[in-house]
């Protein structure tokens, strides 16, 4: 990543295909972010993934690879060890209630504002997004452990 850093004269964004469905809609990934070696962290500007055609699908994949780029501190310049593992038993709780959550347009009264009708998963998520949204790996996930 070094190596690439220096010809690019920039850090690269990494996209990541790891759990797209597309070209298959007959295939699921539901496994953890894997692959990438956490110390690649502070070597980058960001990485995005291919998600799944499958709004719900997406969870455990989108919720670990968050968790995976908290590994690195960039105030003390330590990488935690990454344990896709771990981070699937932790995203195995947002996945259920995603697949569980009503999704129809109807459930919303229309005195309700959407925000009212969040659940907790689905605030988290919107966390979790933020940080795969922006480029500084830093950005602080106020609602994951």
């Amino acid at each position: 990543m070094i190596e690439l850093k220096e010809v690019l004269r920039r850090k690269p964004v990494i996209w990541d295909n790891l759990h797209a469905n597309d070209y298959d809609h007959q295939r699921i990934f539901l496994g953890p972010f894997a692959g990438r070696d956490a110390d690649i962290i502070p070597h980058i500007a960001g990485i995005m993934t291919n998600p799944n055609c499958e709004y719900s699908l997406n969870v455990p994949a989108i919720y670990t690879m968050a968790l995976w780029s908290r590994c690195y501190d960039h105030e003390t310049g330590e990488t935690r060890e990454w344990d896709p593992r771990d981070a699937s038993n932790r995203a195995i709780p947002h996945f259920l209630n995603e697949v569980h959550r009503d999704t129809s347009v109807c459930s919303i009264s229309r005195k309700q504002s959407v925000a009212e009708t969040l659940s907790e998963a689905d605030k988290e998520s919107m966390e979790i997004t933020k940080v795969l949204c922006f480029q500084d790996f830093s950005y602080s996930l106020s609602k994951v452990n």
